[in-house]
């Protein structure tokens, strides 16, 4: 890691460059200027490194890198470390950033969760995971806090101590109907996806979400439903039943079928509108897209347009990862550890998960740099949506829309959980 850490300027390489060849008995000045430069250099790129006793962020995965590889929200999170940890750490202590992955398999997701649950340095947990059943009972016992999950499905938000900082699955599925019917016109959409453990409650979280907005069957209604299996070769068909009756087709396929389906569908002569999540599709695939890209739209959590999204994006573009909104997730949630760490020790004298936890609801303004909105945990409960998501904070999204192979913000903040 450090070489990847070095390359975004963020100073363990500069302090790695420190270390010179000693010659027998005596040392070189040219070896003594260089370490001086680099010590310098380390100086300025890490000018306040955290000193004390780790604390760990577990990250829990299920990346599986066949059928939804995402090993950019790993990078995200330990560049965000390497910042903290270049700006005084979590009130001093290091921070960690290990990751398990149970490549969707819920024995491992469960022994991840285990493994979280009894490191005595854990601090709090990220989750995104199609494993969440297995996954939150196990933190529940342990009393952990869940920051800044990416999550599939509402049981999440009912966790207790879920501090989520985005609508989730649920937002980008209501978004991308709603955006389909105000800014495109369509009255009857599709979804296409991929055959997951979330994707299978996405009909009724469409549907749901449709109602919850106050939309009647007739000014928009979800009409169907299509499945198509992790190892599908040839998408026509699939496109072809999406796209049959409809005025918009939701595309939820995942990173490793998102083009496909886009270009499949072009090929195919389908000029009906696509939607799409940027949160686990990187801006690299609407280049890939090409003049297949034309009336593409995406949904996401996060806005672009401020200074904490532009340096995200150049980091990990540097990083040589995608900068997915799964991955910026990972980022937001390291520095509200940093703040929240930075108030436990002034208020109660420690820095644990419980104490944390008590700062983070005690938040009404919470600033995440123009990220989201101001994030306010101190009015949860959540009453909104049935009662079934009493944990979801911020129920916005931003819109995209594909141009000349960029993602182009087309607006933010857009209310679509209610």
């Amino acid at each position: 890691m450090s070489k990847t850490v070095g390359r975004m300027g963020l100073g363990f390489a500069a302090v790695g460059a420190c270390a010179v060849a000693l010659t027998v008995g005596s040392v070189s000045l040219a070896a003594v200027s260089s370490q001086s430069s680099a010590h310098a250099a380390a100086t300025k790129a890490c000018p306040n490194p955290a000193k004390g006793s780790p604390v760990t962020w577990w990250q829990l995965g299920d990346e599986n890198p066949q059928q939804n590889p995402t090993p950019e929200n790993l990078v995200a999170a330990k560049l965000a470390a390497t910042r903290i940890n270049c700006s005084g750490g979590v009130a001093g202590h290091v921070l960690k950033v290990p990751a398990c992955n149970s490549l969707a398999d819920p024995n491992r997701a469960a022994a991840c969760a285990k493994k979280a649950a009894e490191d005595k340095t854990t601090l709090a947990v990220w989750v995104f995971s199609q494993q969440a059943k297995v996954i939150y009972p196990i933190l529940a016992k342990a009393k952990l806090a869940v920051v800044a999950p990416e999550a599939l499905q509402p049981l999440e938000y009912q966790y207790p101590r879920t501090f989520a900082v985005a609508a989730g699955f649920q937002g980008l599925a209501t978004g991308d109907a709603i955006f389909a019917h105000k800014l495109l016109g369509a009255k009857k959409v599709s979804v296409v996806t991929a055959n997951c453990v979330p994707c299978q409650g996405l009909p009724d979280l469409i549907a749901g979400g449709i109602k919850a907005a106050g939309y009647s069957a007739s000014q928009l209604s979800l009409t169907k439903s299509v499945y198509f299996p992790f190892d599908v070769t040839d998408m026509s068909s699939y496109a072809q039943q999406g796209a049959d009756g409809v005025d918009a087709i939701m595309c939820f396929c995942g990173r490793s079928f998102t083009v496909r389906f886009v270009q499949t569908a072009r090929r195919l002569g389908i000029k009906t509108p696509i939607l799409a999540v940027d949160d686990n599709v990187p801006p690299s695939d609407a280049k890939a897209m090409g003049s297949a890209g034309k009336d593409v739209y995406f949904s996401g959590h996060y806005d672009w347009n401020n200074a904490e999204s532009r340096m995200y994006r150049a980091l990990m573009l540097k990083a040589k990862a995608d900068p997915t909104g799964t991955a910026q997730s990972a980022w937001i949630g390291a520095k509200m550890l940093q703040d929240a760490g930075k108030q436990a020790q002034a208020k109660y004298r420690a820095v644990n998960s419980a104490n944390l936890q008590k700062v983070m609801n005690s938040w009404t303004k919470y600033s995440t740099g123009g990220q989201t909105p101001p994030l306010d945990y101190k009015a949860l409960p959540w009453k909104g949506s049935g009662g079934q998501l009493p944990r979801m904070v911020n129920r916005t999204v931003t819109f995209f829309e594909v141009v000349n192979g960029k993602l182009v913000q087309k607006s933010s903040f857009a209310t679509v959980v209610k």
